[in-house]
């Protein structure tokens, strides 16, 4: 049913919205229920321009501000990667532990090129962004930039033809298998 009278006239009909002018939408900082916080770019603060961090100084700190709640509140974990060590899982795949407790882990893993993980299955979630380079398994290729989750249960053999670099988010472990349809081996 076409728009009529008023709504017509402001062009309300056939699912058009009508917008506001910027004016009316901008709030006054009287009007404001919160108050500002601090932002990237303020002085102080990682990767504000000016004074604050200087060039060459250490990328994550702990404990520089109070943002956290009273004791026996969780705090944030900041990891300085670069202090890590390389762990080889098994020829061709290095693993960089990040976090860790008890069944779940965040890692870093490299694979060499033509690196293999031979047929497992997940316990447990994993999730994968592939930062550099491309992972494959039975069911397609997880290039940079993107995102790969195998569920519990899932079974592949994973593969990288020219190597890469990859952030795993993982809860439960794997078991090695032989095939898709193979049970579960008993412990």
């Amino acid at each position: 049913m076409p728009a009529r009278g008023r709504a017509a006239r402001r062009g309300l009909d056939r699912g058009r919205r009508r917008r506001l002018p910027l004016a009316r939408l901008r709030l006054r900082a009287r009007d404001r229920s919160l108050p500002r916080g601090p932002r990237p770019g303020d002085p102080g603060l990682p990767g504000a321009r000016g004074r604050g961090r200087r060039r060459g100084g250490p990328a994550v700190t702990a404990g520089a501000g109070s943002a956290g709640g009273g004791a026996g509140t969780p705090a944030s974990l900041y990891v300085t990667v670069a202090e890590r060590p390389w762990v080889e899982r098994r020829p061709g795949v290095a693993w960089k532990v990040l976090w860790e407790e008890g069944d779940r882990r965040a890692v870093l893993v490299r694979y060499a090129p033509g690196a293999t993980i031979p047929r497992h299955r997940h316990l447990g979630d994993e999730h994968i962004w592939v930062l550099e380079g491309s992972v494959s398994d039975d069911t397609g290729t997880c290039t940079a930039g993107n995102y790969a989750r195998r569920p519990p249960g899932c079974v592949h053999t994973v593969t990288s033809r020219d190597g890469a670099l990859a952030l795993a988010i993982m809860s439960g472990g794997t078991e090695p298998c032989e095939d898709a349809g193979a049970p579960a081996p008993t412990r």
